[in-house]
């Protein structure tokens, strides 16, 4: 009687729970401050013109985190492995109405999640998303604007040849952090950039810089800085200027 117990119990398999985002979701749902939008057509142009990256190992949690992280509330993934952020989906490109149906490539990184296809995004947003920006003052020191990285690589090369420049990075990374060592050290010129990097000057030279304050610019101010998810520190080709009025 025993024996014969055990072997029906072995007829019935157990079907693994399904975790976040994995299976055939619908539009709406949400799971660890991620909130699944639907499928979405790409355009020449790009559905989500924001940052993007490639990941072999591709999840729904690593491309959101990597958007948020680079200052971006949405984001989609294409083929398996294609991240995208923006602000939000770019004239020409909406939801599906047909649900999920173009939106069947499993996630290079989870095969139970889907990552779009080859012409079609999944989209989702964060529910907990702060939009960070560069405060108009910190500390006493005052916001000047953003700029494009490559002339203002040219002052910064000039400046640490005769010394006129300081540059130190830090995990921690925060403006009020950036501004106070520069203070410290006697400069009035504070320069943040890709969310970790603090640069001191002493003057600004309008000739080499170039203006990056439009967000459809690739160079331009959106980096998260490391120490505080609220405030900007600069970008990746750009570079957020900070003046002492002292």
């Amino acid at each position: 009687m025993m024996l014969l117990r055990i072997c029906a119990l072995g007829l019935f398999a157990v079907t693994p729970a399904l975790a976040a985002f994995e299976g055939d979701i619908k539009p709406g749902y949400t799971a660890n401050n991620i909130r699944y939008l639907g499928c979405a057509n790409e355009l020449p142009s790009r559905a989500l013109p924001g940052d993007s990256y490639i990941n072999a190992a591709m999840t729904v949690e690593a491309c959101q985190n990597y958007c948020n992280t680079a200052n971006y509330p949405m984001s989609g993934i294409m083929a398996g492995q294609r991240c995208y952020c923006g602000q939000g989906l770019s004239l020409g490109s909406d939801i599906a109405p047909d649900g999920n149906a173009k939106c069947t490539t499993p996630c290079g990184g989870n095969s139970r999640q889907r990552c779009g296809s080859q012409t079609h995004l999944s989209v989702f947003n964060s529910t907990n998303f702060v939009h960070a920006t560069s405060p108009s003052r910190v500390n006493g020191w005052n916001y000047y604007t953003c700029f494009m990285e490559p002339s203002w690589d040219a002052v910064l090369e000039n400046l640490v040849a005769t010394k006129q420049l300081v540059f130190f990075e830090r995990n921690d990374m925060h403006i009020g952090l950036c501004v106070d060592e520069c203070n410290k050290r006697g400069y009035s010129v504070a320069g943040l950039q890709a969310g970790r990097e603090c640069w001191c000057g002493r003057t600004i030279d309008d000739r080499y810089w170039s203006d990056a304050n439009d967000p459809s610019c690739r160079m331009t101010c959106n980096a998260v800085c490391a120490g505080n998810r609220a405030q900007i520190c600069g970008g990746k080709e750009a570079i957020g200027v900070y003046l002492n009025p002292k």
